[in-house]
């Protein structure tokens, strides 16, 4: 079983929801810029999230951060990886909360395979540098990206990153790709360029029978026998909800 969808008509939390509460196995796969992204479910329960080399909440919150884009479910697909623990609660507030924090970072850090340059020797620059961001500052070393340097440092890719930027900002350095990233630039898929079309809520949409119109006065006169009493005419039932009939295609 196989539904789509896109992430402007059908929030991000709102649909993991929609899965983990409709209890199946499956891949949530979410087409936008940049990479695709991957949510895995068993029995209703994420337990795995990856997006390009990233895993666990990193490639979750970057989906968060995702705002146009579209989606497929696909059921019975799972992994033995496994990269989140802990409650559904945790993982989309956390989640949501650094995709804020990385959103504000953006504009500097598209991305993290850049390298941190010196504008000026060590010599010069040192004296200009905050005490919070002296240890940073030191493990700079011209030749490591920012996910090697988060390594390194031993901390979260979010407090490097807001780090890094301070440093930009304070005309302390710049930051380059790596020759390896400019190699591997593609231009974007028919699919990244612009969200399909035809999705979810418009099959959903498609599928919902129309009300039948009651007959005319004139004509329902002309075709009643005159000697049988007219019965009452029945109350149309009313049409599913587009949520009622996700749950019901998530469940097959």
């Amino acid at each position: 079983m196989k539904l789509e969808g896109t992430i402007p008509l059908f929030p991000l939390h709102e649909l993991i929801e929609m899965v983990v509460y409709s209890s199946v196995t499956g891949t949530l796969n979410v087409y936008g810029p940049g990479a695709p992204g991957t949510l895995y479910f068993r029995d209703g329960v994420l337990y795995h999230a990856e997006r390009g080399s990233a895993e666990g909440m990193t490639a979750l919150s970057e989906l968060f951060e995702v705002t146009e884009a579209h989606f497929t479910f696909v059921s019975d697909v799972t992994t033995e990886a496994e990269s989140l623990w802990g409650t559904l609660h945790e993982h989309l507030h956390t989640a949501q909360r650094l995709a804020a924090r990385w959103r504000k970072l953006r504009a500097y850090i598209p991305h993290m395979d850049l390298i941190p340059l010196l504008l000026g020797s060590h010599e010069q620059l040192v004296h200009r540098v905050s005490p919070k961001h002296h240890t940073i500052f030191q493990a700079l070393d011209q030749q490591s990206d920012l996910r090697q340097l988060a390594q390194k440092l031993g901390w979260a890719e979010i407090d490097v990153g807001e780090a890094i930027v301070q440093l930009c900002v304070d005309g302390l350095i710049e930051l380059r790709p790596t020759r390896q990233t400019t190699a591997q630039v593609e231009s974007p898929t028919d699919d990244q360029k612009s969200p399909r079309t035809g999705g979810l809520f418009d099959r959903i949409r498609s599928r919902t029978p129309p009300r039948p119109a009651p007959p005319p006065p004139a004509a329902a006169a002309t075709t009643a026998p005159q000697s049988t009493p007219e019965e009452p005419a029945s109350e149309p039932k009313e049409a599913e909800s587009p949520d009622d009939l996700i749950l019901k295609l998530l469940r097959g």
